[in-house]
């Protein structure tokens, strides 16, 4: 999951929002969130 948690990570800086990484559920959640959100 490596490239999911880096993914999220860029995402966060270029849009300015934070999200747990703190366990594999937590970055999930964020990346649904982000393609829902269309980011």
């Amino acid at each position: 999951m490596e490239n999911a948690e880096t993914w999220m990570v860029y995402k966060n800086k270029r849009t300015g929002l934070t999200f747990s990484v703190g366990s594999f559920k937590n970055q999930d959640n964020g990346v649904l969130f982000l393609m829902r959100a269309g980011l």
